[in-house]
């Protein structure tokens, strides 16, 4: 079967099922759950970008200068 592309709403309500129909399965109505042959391919999260130390530091340096009034 093909991949789906779901918004997390979507997985939340595809996990939902899964459940439900483990549940099902559990209690002997089901003997498979039709939910669990669906896949999806998720997002990709990328990571942060992560500040320099040094950068940081100076702009932080340049930016709090306050001159003698």
């Amino acid at each position: 079967m093909g991949k789906l592309f779901l918004l997390p709403l979507w997985q939340r309500q595809l996990s939902a099922w899964r459940r439900f129909f483990d549940y099902l399965m559990r209690e002997r109505v089901f003997s498979d759950n039709p939910a669990r042959h669906i896949q999806v391919s998720h997002q990709k999260r990328r990571l942060p970008d992560v500040a320099d130390v040094d950068e940081s530091f100076f702009q932080c340096l340049r930016t709090n200068t306050h001159s003698p009034a």
